[in-house]
């Protein structure tokens, strides 16, 4: 039989390992001390990483809905503030222009229908 390859602290030196002086199960490279060590940390490290896993899956989902309902409620804030909006500009309707203002330079000032130009030659 073979010996166990698990390792154990020295008894002089604290930081100091040793190989354990156990004999291997049949079939297997470790005692069944250490077996049930290593089974039972991998299990636990098995289980703490689905936990987590299953906890950041809940926390995605709940994240994604929170961001979901705060983009609703955006929108529907939105659509609010749109339509005060509308409600509170007057209606402005499209302003009708004179035939006379068609053709007319925008810099040349205008007289009124009954005033009279001066004549230019009247300065003479």
């Amino acid at each position: 039989m073979s010996l166990c390859i698990g390792l154990v602290h020295s008894r002089v030196c604290d930081p100091l390992w040793l190989r354990c002086k156990r004999e291997a199960s049949p079939g297997d490279r470790f005692c069944a001390r250490h077996r049930e060590a290593l089974e039972g940390a991998l299990l636990g490290y098995y289980y703490v990483f689905e936990s987590r896993h299953a906890e950041k899956e809940q926390r995605d989902k709940a994240i994604s809905a929170r961001i979901r309902l705060r983009r609703k409620r955006k929108a529907v804030r939105r659509k609010a503030r749109a339509a005060r909006a509308r409600q509170k500009a007057p209606q402005q309707t499209p302003r009708k222009t004179a035939p006379a203002e068609i053709g007319a330079v925008a810099c040349t000032p205008r007289l009124p229908e009954n005033a009279t130009a001066p004549d230019p030659r009247a300065h003479r």
